[in-house]
């Protein structure tokens, strides 16, 4: 037999009995206390350890649980806040758009080649501001998933072609050489979301480098093409290649006078890497300081099944000269803008800034408009309700133009199931042309 036993002084010791041959037995008494001291030293280390770990995996997972409700807060605030800031910042376009338009038509005499001019400045200004918002915006939601890609078939020689055509004055005007190599490779990709990833990797490439040449061109590779961008500019440092996608990140160099480069927000690579993994198309880049660097992103090829028809020539947007069209919108200024701009263009324009004045305004017409522009997010009802109230009035369905700044997937598409027209604010003098000359086309 074998046990062990602790005495009445605290000395453990294991006892072990084993019998003899000629019937005897024989217990040998060993002294086990410090074995089993240090045995209980290292169960009670354990269980502290044990408990330590549990409190810290605890809190850990109350701070991520309130880091993910602060970051889910920041990019709901940050969508709110853009919508608002936005609105002010549109309407001030569409002003400055119209009176660029009056200014054009007057005489150009040296004042109002001046008065252009300043106009021309408040209109970049605008643009960088909106830009430098929506790019905020972009980045909030592609965070939260709110971008979702539309993936088709399409032939990567109009997208190239495009860019090329666009990059060649930006490049110019810099004194650098743009070079590319056409591709025919049908790709299966979200073309507006590719283009945009481009965008940012050949504006990247374009400030980064002070003279020299940009190459756009693409590498064919099993059931899919590298599309690359090289450049010959001022490179990135090794140390420095894990950062460059990280928001505000931006390297220091110089331009070709010495001056310290200071354009860019530092978004641009960012955005380029949340979209490629939105699409799944792998992004990496290779660098070396003073020589350049390529950017290069993997897209799957498709097989085409059916051969490309030839694009055919938009015809010519149709004079909006009498159109009438009936606006509503709670925020003034857009209202105002965009009545600035229906004017120039001679249309005959009805507005209001609620279901309800619209309702009474509606009354007062003596026929239903050619065309209606709603914007989604009003006070007390959407666009929707607004549309339907007003056909219900006029007992007719007036084709209409939905705007709004939500970019929410399922606002869009209930006004395509609905038939409605679509304009993403911030809106444009071109975009709303646009569709008021679509209106007009399918009512002849």
């Amino acid at each position: 037999h074998r046990f062990e036993r602790e005495l009445p002084n605290g000395i453990i010791v294991e006892v072990r009995g084993n019998p003899m041959p000629d019937g005897g037995f024989v217990s040998t008494f060993l002294d086990i206390t410090e074995s089993k001291m240090d045995e209980r030293a290292l169960r009670q280390m354990n269980e502290s350890l044990e408990m330590m770990v549990s409190d810290r995996t605890q809190k850990l997972s109350e701070l991520n649980a309130a880091l993910h409700t602060a970051n889910e807060g920041k990019t709901r605030f940050l969508a709110a806040a853009g919508h608002d800031l936005m609105q002010p910042l549109n309407a001030a376009h569409l002003f400055t758009s119209s009176l660029q338009q009056r200014l054009q038509l007057k005489n150009s005499n040296l004042q109002c080649r001046e008065e252009l001019e300043i106009l021309q400045h408040i209109d970049n200004s605008l643009h960088v501001a909106e830009h430098l918002i929506n790019t905020l915006l972009d980045i909030s939601r592609l965070d939260t998933g709110t971008i979702k890609p539309n993936v088709t078939a399409f032939d990567l020689h109009t997208l190239l072609t495009s860019l090329a055509s666009e990059f060649d004055v930006i490049a110019a005007e810099k004194g650098l050489q743009l070079r590319w190599v056409d591709c025919h490779s049908w790709v299966h990709s979200d073309d507006k979301l590719l283009r945009r990833v481009l965008q940012n990797l050949l504006l990247n490439a374009v400030r980064y480098t002070p003279g020299g040449r940009i190459l756009l061109g693409c590498r064919r590779r099993p059931g899919a093409v590298d599309i690359q961008i090289w450049d010959t500019g001022v490179g990135i440092p090794d140390d420095q290649i894990e950062h460059i996608f990280k928001e505000f990140h931006r390297i220091k160099h110089r331009n070709t006078d010495g001056t310290l480069d200071s354009k860019g927000l530092g978004l641009g690579l960012a955005i380029a890497q949340r979209i490629s993994q939105l699409l799944q198309h792998p992004l990496s880049v290779h660098s070396r300081v003073g020589k350049g660097t390529v950017f290069s992103i993997r897209v799957p090829t498709t097989q085409v099944t059916q051969t490309a028809q030839a694009n055919q020539s938009s015809p010519a947007p149709p004079k909006l000269s009498g159109l009438t069209v009936f606006c509503v919108d709670n925020e003034p200024m857009i209202l105002s803008g965009v009545e600035s701009l229906l004017n120039q263009w001679q249309c005959i324009s009805t507005s209001a800034s609620s279901l309800k004045s619209a309702l009474e305004k509606a009354n007062t017409l003596p026929r239903s408009p050619d065309a209606l522009l709603v914007d989604y997010q009003l006070d007390d009802e959407t666009g929707f309700d607004v549309i339907d109230a007003l056909d219900e009035c006029w007992e007719d369905v007036v084709p209409a133009i939905l705007m709004t700044a939500d970019h929410a997937e399922a606002v869009k598409l209930k006004a395509r199931e609905r038939g409605y027209y679509f304009l993403q604010k911030p809106i444009t003098p071109e975009g709303l042309q646009a569709a008021l000359s679509s209106v007009l086309t399918d009512q002849q």
